[in-house]
């Protein structure tokens, strides 16, 4: 600015910003009304001039509500192990600017805090049994985990997910709703099936598949745990019977099965005359090595048999093996011969 004497004084310049619009509040679920208890609530806050503080209003008493320094044109926001005093109810989100606007965003809520229960019914086909491991073929790829997730409760939010992680530990797992090996959300009355991936397991080792579920309120159930053994090998065993032996009367056949995991049982038949099948003995098995003994009852016809014998082993691997004998009940004939003196 310059006088009438020509003396010029000093120039300021301010800046200063128009702001007509409060903050834009996002919330993380909010579709989702059911919350356990303490719960946590998350979203984020944009704003063209700058964040100060966002604040959760989760009950009508003077305490009840927690808040956060914010910054920046844009912020993430957590608050985590939030009590709430009823049962439903709603919360009430503040995001100030700099310039002093105020925005609010509302979740109304309902407390679910009974979890799910959580029950498996089979692994690859067979009952479960707490514990017990599951044989398993390696050359399978998968496997296939039944079960259930019920709710209880006088709230009840609906089943969200069934987790399930494969590890090699029998008693811990670190499943999250981010960490995980695999998951369903597809449920029918409660019923859930899980396609487990072994295929980048190790040959002839054992295997643990955890599983867990979670409501849509975030109550976590039990969780489950199911052995496998992965066998990549046959089973063997010896047979006592050579090939092309004769006999004329009941028989005892013995040998003893190896297995590298776990043996099932041995099934020995035999082809009849006609070509028909009959089973002689069914012998249960397990471990790793087991004797067995079955009989070859006596069979009054004359000619050559056939005798199949079926090692399995828990996973259903078997080896078949082969004997071909002979019934002959006619005695040697008697031929003599003169000596001349």
């Amino acid at each position: 600015m310059e006088d009438s004497a020509g003396t010029i004084s000093s120039t300021y310049t301010n800046y200063f910003a128009m702001d007509d619009g409060a903050p834009v509040i996002s919330i993380n679920n909010a579709d989702n009304t059911y919350v356990t208890n303490p719960c946590t609530l998350s979203g984020s806050v944009t704003d063209g001039n700058g964040l100060t503080k966002i604040r959760l209003v989760y009950g009508t008493g003077a305490n009840d509500y927690v808040e956060t320094t914010a910054s920046g044109t844009s912020y993430e926001w957590t608050f985590e192990n939030v009590t709430l005093s009823d049962s439903s109810g709603t919360m009430y989100i503040y995001a100030y600017d700099a310039l002093g606007h105020r925005q609010v965003a509302e979740k109304t809520y309902q407390v679910d805090t009974t979890a799910p229960t959580l029950t498996l019914t089979t692994v690859g086909g067979v009952a479960y049994e707490n514990g017990k491991a599951t044989y398993l073929d390696v050359e399978s790829g998968s496997v296939t985990v039944r079960g259930t997730l019920e709710e209880s409760g006088y709230v009840q939010s609906g089943l969200n997910y069934v987790y399930y992680e494969l590890n090699t530990s029998p008693s811990s797992h670190s499943i999250t709703t981010s960490n995980y090996t695999g998951r369903t959300d597809t449920f029918s009355n409660g019923e859930f099936s899980l396609a487990v991936d072994i295929s980048l397991t190790s040959e002839d080792n054992s295997y643990y598949i955890h599983v867990i579920g979670i409501d849509k309120a975030g109550n976590w159930s039990d969780a489950f745990v199911a052995p496998i053994v992965l066998d990549s090998r046959v089973p063997t065993t010896t047979i006592s019977l050579a090939s092309n032996s004769v006999i004329k009367e009941e028989t005892q056949i013995t040998g003893t099965a190896s297995d590298d995991v776990n043996l099932a049982s041995i099934q020995v038949r035999y082809l009849d005359t006609d070509g028909e099948e009959g089973l002689i003995g069914n012998v249960s098995l397990s471990g790793t090595s087991g004797d067995w003994q079955v009989t070859i009852p006596e069979d009054a016809t004359d000619g050559s048999r056939i005798v199949k014998f079926t090692i399995y082993d828990a996973c259903g691997k078997y080896t078949e093996y082969q004997r071909t004998y002979k019934i002959d009940h006619n005695a040697p004939d008697r031929k003599s011969t003169r000596l001349n003196s």
